[in-house]
């Protein structure tokens, strides 16, 4: 069988078999490195980042070799190089205080995972502005350059951050299937965007505001945006009314409304509350307004907690209170983000 009939041999299987073959080859794409899809826009940023921190490199040491760029997961590379490659799902139900922390398990083991990432990296001393330049194990003392090696550098440490607000639930097929031909291109390229969920956490971070808009417009206003062909979008508002009202300063309401209607601008889909009643409500109506104007169908599942039920610390309301309180206090402090 000559290797140019392989293609049609391949288009002439059931639609089904198909889909499953792209499946399987996407998920075994992420049995590669750190085996989370959610990762790949964490990629695709550092990506983005790269021709700068070269150059950064160059304009610094003009007389070195060019260095290698080394990703914060190099080996999630070979898995999604071609652009618009990312994605990451969970389903959630909750219906009471305690079936939401049951539902709530799968997210806060995606939660535990970044905090884990973000407590490594300041025992590493990564500067999350700082752009590293060479690793010592990969150089000379006495600035003595070997040329057996090639420097390092890396991108900035701030787009660790990324995973934690928004994600992809799938690695898309691998290139090489891409490659195979234009129908099947076309074909698996179909497949992803029907499975792929951009998920955006909406409140996550309330404190980095700027980072947070900086990172959607980037991702957004790029050429070949992994979002521009995305079909499905899941958005999660994790509010807590209750707590907001208990505050006596008043600062709390006067900042956490209007953080939350900026937000608002840049997502949409799924709002958690631990109230339920008409101001909520309106609340809930004027930040999803926004949504309804969008040429895609909406649905808002809604999630409440029991009025007198506390979050548990590890729960997603609970975890984001939390959130919500350092920031309050920082604000107190005069020590905002």
């Amino acid at each position: 069988m000559a290797r140019n009939d392989a293609p049609d041999m391949f288009m002439s299987l059931p639609l089904e078999v198909r889909h499953s073959i792209f499946e399987y080859l996407s998920n075994r794409a992420s049995s590669f490195g750190k085996d989370n899809p959610k990762r790949l826009l964490l990629h695709w940023f550092e990506k983005e980042e790269s021709e700068d921190v070269m150059a950064a490199y160059m304009r610094h040491n003009p007389n070195a070799r060019e260095p290698l760029l080394c990703y914060s997961y190099n080996d999630v590379i070979c898995a999604s190089e071609y652009d618009g490659s990312d994605s990451d799902t969970t389903e959630e139900d909750e219906t009471d205080t305690e079936e939401e922390e049951e539902d709530d398990e799968d997210e806060d083991e995606d939660e535990d995972e970044d905090d884990d990432e973000d407590e490594d990296g300041e025992d590493n001393g990564e500067d999350d502005e700082e752009v590293g330049y060479l690793n010592l194990t990969h150089t000379v003392a006495h600035d003595a350059y070997s040329s057996s090696y090639r420097p390092l550098v890396y991108p900035s440490g701030k787009w660790h951050h990324v995973p934690e607000f928004i994600s992809l639930t799938h690695f898309p097929p691998p290139l090489e299937l891409l490659l195979t031909s234009r129908q099947l291109n076309i074909e698996a390229k179909n497949w992803f965007y029907n499975v792929a969920v951009l998920r955006i956490n909406a409140t996550r971070k309330i404190a980095h505001t700027s980072f947070f808009e900086l990172a959607l417009g980037k991702i957004a206003d790029a050429a070949f945006s992994p979002m521009r062909n995305i079909r499905k979008a899941e958005v999660k508002f994790v509010w807590d009314s209750v707590w907001i009202r208990t505050d006596t300063t008043g600062l709390a309401e006067a900042v956490f409304p209007a953080l939350l209607q900026q937000r608002a601008i840049f997502v949409y889909k799924i709002l958690y509350d631990s109230v339920q009643d008409n101001e909520s409500a309106n609340l809930k109506m004027e930040v999803l307004k926004h949504f309804q104007t969008l040429a895609a169908t909406v649905q808002v599942e809604e999630h409440y907690l029991a009025p007198d039920a506390k979050p548990k610390k590890h729960s997603i309301a609970g975890k984001r209170r939390l959130e919500f309180e350092s920031f309050l206090s920082d604000l107190m402090l005069g020590h905002p983000s």
